[in-house]
């Protein structure tokens, strides 16, 4: 199963899947031929759904990844799976006197134009959680929230109340829509009202159990029309005899989903990307990616494809270019000693290194706390000293160690490399390129810069600003971010300061803004709560001529 999240760009749409992060290993990929390509315009046909399963997450894997709940308490674990077994996780929707008597599970559909047929089936259990478990109402529908936040029902699949309790085992629901149940689903449909599935419960010291929920519906679809073509980047997981890899990859895909290219791709034991951002004339993609974090100062890189490849932008050389350097190597022979108070154990990386030096060490002051690490096969950079970085885990540290690597020779910096609280989690997050496309920006707390032919950071241009999901104008640079506050704001080239334009408390956690091609407003997601407790990202806009708000 996949999950993603998508974001709005000026020439695509891009979407991204988000882990945890480690390497990967490119010396065991194939020979590879990564560089940009793009898809020819596809006129959206009607599609017929057969069978098509539109419920996410409905074993909840993910946890509560396109769930909402709400509830005195809310718990994706174990013990709410209907298998029984620590390898089985369903969602738990508690209800108490003590915090809330009512709560709900549910989850937005995406249905198609027409509906049909569908077939609805899920698993569910009440459990007791005290002495007086007290059962108002249990009801599972399909329906829509109208305006004043009230749930109105397309269909109700199944009622429970006390008078009809079924026991405390397990139940089954297989439930197949009726002819007026799709009429009634199909006139939401028509008003362009957008259908949930819900789970909602009322009464005390019970909990709802669900799990392995499933909707599959036909119908006929046809996708908007749009000149775009979608670009994204996605893990899945690779089942294998040492547990699995996860496969990253940056694809390309024509906006219904009928013609798809890959761009870029390599396996590791934990992959994550952080975002995707096109060149203003569409000719490079820059993306974040921690399928190297093994070998540079920073977690997650900025990489970048075009026609002729891929490099990567932030720290370069990237691993692969390590590799194909035909400079001659040296040894390097570095001690590495523990100034924290615990076990550890991680890797030592050296500019131009094809390889890691790895070591492990006991506590500081316990008499295992230093060793000697070992590393062949670093090129060498003639005169440029080469740094020294420590990594333990997802943290990395500049260790203030560098060594002049002397081809044929082993060097012994006198230097030596600390394990300590210096060690954090640096990525680069949320890349856009400036209107001329010779820069990228990205976030990491504040806001950096780097050349896109690639280069160090550097953090001068936007000084101590805070903030997160950076956007550039496409026509004077322009920048708007969101702020810590939750709201969104805009800084003027040359400004010191930035203005707020969209109030954090108006629209709860502004995230994502992208610019309209001609500068005229802005789109982006927006945190809501509705009066029922449903939440969730919004699409928004702020419109520059009038500064308004919709």
């Amino acid at each position: 199963m996949r999950f993603v999240w998508l974001l709005v760009a000026v020439l695509v749409t891009l979407s991204v899947a988000v882990v945890s992060a480690q390497d990967a290993d490119p010396a065991k990929e194939p020979p590879p031929d990564f560089k940009l390509r793009k898809i020819a315009d596809v006129k959206p046909a009607k599609q017929t759904w057969k069978s098509r399963e539109v419920i996410r997450n409905g074993g909840f894997d993910y946890g509560t990844a396109a769930w909402a709940m709400k509830g005195g308490l809310q718990v994706v674990a174990a013990e709410s799976g209907r298998a029984g077994d620590d390898k089985d996780l369903g969602a738990g929707v508690e209800v108490t006197s003590v915090f809330s008597t009512s709560g709900f599970l549910s989850q937005m559909l995406h249905l198609p134009d027409k509906l049909t047929a569908g077939t609805l089936k899920l698993d569910w259990r009440l459990v007791s959680k005290g002495q007086n478990p007290t059962l108002q109402q249990l009801t599972f529908a399909i329906g829509s929230f109208n305006q004043q936040a009230q749930f109105e029902s397309a269909t109700s699949i199944e009622s429970v109340n006390a008078n009809n309790f079924p026991g405390w085992e397990w139940q089954k629901i297989d439930h197949k829509l009726s002819a007026e149940e799709q009429k009634s689903v199909n006139a939401m449909l028509g008003n362009k009202r957008q259908l949930v599935l819900i789970a909602s419960i009322s009464g005390d010291a019970l909990r709802l159990d669900a799990d392995n929920v499933s909707l599959k519906v036909d119908g006929e679809f046809t996708p908007p029309a749009t000149p775009t073509f979608v670009a994204y980047a996605e893990t899945t997981r690779v089942k294998g005899p040492d547990g699995g890899r996860d496969l990253f990859e940056v694809n390309a895909a024509s906006t219904d989903g009928s013609k798809r290219v890959n761009m870029f791709r390599t396996e590791g034991l934990s992959i994550a990307s952080y975002g995707l951002a096109w060149r203003n004339d569409g000719a490079e993609l820059c993306f974040s990616s921690t399928h190297e974090m093994a070998y540079s100062y920073f977690s997650g890189n900025l990489y970048a494809l075009d026609d002729k490849g891929v490099r990567r932008v932030t720290n370069p050389p990237g691993r692969d270019e390590i590799l194909k350097d035909e400079r001659k190597t040296g040894k390097v022979k570095i001690k590495v000693r523990n100034l924290l108070g615990e076990n550890v154990q991680g890797s030592i990386y050296i500019d131009g290194a094809r390889k890691l030096g790895f070591f492990g060490l006991g506590p500081w002051q316990s008499g295992a706390d230093e060793t000697t690490v070992e590393i062949d096969d670093v090129v060498d950079y003639g005169d440029q000293l080469q740094m020294v970085v420590v990594r333990v885990g997802g943290k990395s540290a500049l260790s203030g160690v560098t060594v002049d690597v002397k081809a044929g020779e082993t060097a012994e910096p006198a230097g030596v490399v600390s394990v300590g609280a210096t060690l954090q989690d640096i990525n680069a997050l949320a890349p856009c390129y400036v209107k001329d496309g010779k820069r990228i920006v990205f976030a990491r707390g504040s806001f950096f810069t780097v050349e896109a032919a690639g280069g160090v950071p550097e953090g001068k241009t936007y000084g101590s600003i805070l903030g997160s999901d950076p956007a550039l104008s496409p026509v004077d640079d322009t920048l708007v971010y969101a702020g810590i506050n939750g709201g969104l704001w805009m800084l003027k080239p040359g400004a010191d300061q930035g203005n707020e334009i969209v109030d954090g408390d108006a629209m709860y956690f502004a995230e994502d803004p992208v610019w309209f091609p001609d500068a005229s407003g802005i789109v982006f997601t927006g945190r809501t709560t509705n009066q029922t407790g449903w939440s969730g990202r919004n699409l928004a806009a702020w419109i520059a001529q009038n500064k308004q708000l919709v």
